[in-house]
């Protein structure tokens, strides 16, 4: 299990996460990032947040790994 699933996980569950929760504006970030263009440029795309996507896809994947296997027994 990947960590960012099992911080999902246990957010759901009502759990505190701590300083996660905090958002940042990025303006820090644009300084730090100065001397990393490309780094910059991609940025946006680095930051969407396709994990529920992902879940259900290996869930998806899973399930059927599962279904084959009592098939063939």
């Amino acid at each position: 299990m990947r960590l960012g699933h099992l911080l999902l996980e246990v957010t759901t569950m009502g759990a505190d996460i701590g300083s996660l929760d905090v958002l940042d504006d990025g303006e820090q970030d644009d300084q730090r990032l100065h001397d990393f263009p490309t780094v910059a440029r991609l940025r946006p795309g680095l930051t969407e947040d396709h994990a529920a996507a992902e879940f259900e896809e290996a869930l998806e994947e899973l399930l059927n790994r599962i279904a084959g296997i009592r098939v063939e027994l």
